[in-house]
């Protein structure tokens, strides 16, 4: 149930769901804000005469490991999976990956993890492992929502019944 829009790019019809980390992108934002306020403080802090001693070197320097840093924080924090009629679509950082319900065979979170991950269904005796960075420990509550309904999502897709 898949078509293609103008540009060419595959749109999915039916239920979409959309699963984000929580406490990464507040932390990610927090932190952002703070790298920012920092630097604007910093520099209506300094003397007129203390301002000029730093070289366009020295200031580039400094807002390209800060702006990589705010980038880092940010692309993981909107790391994300969308679940559909279709499959999955993950995007971990600045990776995006879609796969089909049928190239998953299952989805494992559990104790000692940090993220969630799926288990491909590319070699029988040993599947590959994709992480789910959206799907992390730190928001449990969440994550453990998600993990169930995109397990039961994979259920339906393989007309599976749930255990229990």
């Amino acid at each position: 149930m898949s078509a293609r829009d103008m540009t060419g790019k595959q749109q999915t019809t039916g239920p979409r769901e959309v699963f984000r980390p929580q406490a990464l992108m507040y932390w990610a934002v927090s932190l952002s804000a703070l790298i920012v306020i920092g630097l604007v403080a910093a520099g209506f802090g300094l003397s007129p005469t203390m301002r000029v001693r730093f070289t366009l070197f020295q200031l580039s320097t400094l807002f390209v490991i800060a702006g990589g840093g705010i980038f880092i924080m940010m692309s993981l924090a909107l790391s994300r999976v969308v679940a559909d009629a279709d499959g999955l679509t993950i995007r971990n950082s600045v990776h995006t990956r879609r796969l089909r319900w049928d190239e998953i065979r299952d989805v494992r979170w559990g104790p000692g993890a940090s993220w969630a991950q799926l288990i491909l269904d590319d070699d029988p005796t040993h599947p590959s492992r994709w992480p789910m960075l959206a799907l992390q420990t730190v928001d449990r509550r969440r994550t453990d929502r998600a993990v169930r309904r995109l397990r039961e999502m994979l259920r339906e897709h393989r007309g599976d019944q749930p255990n229990g």
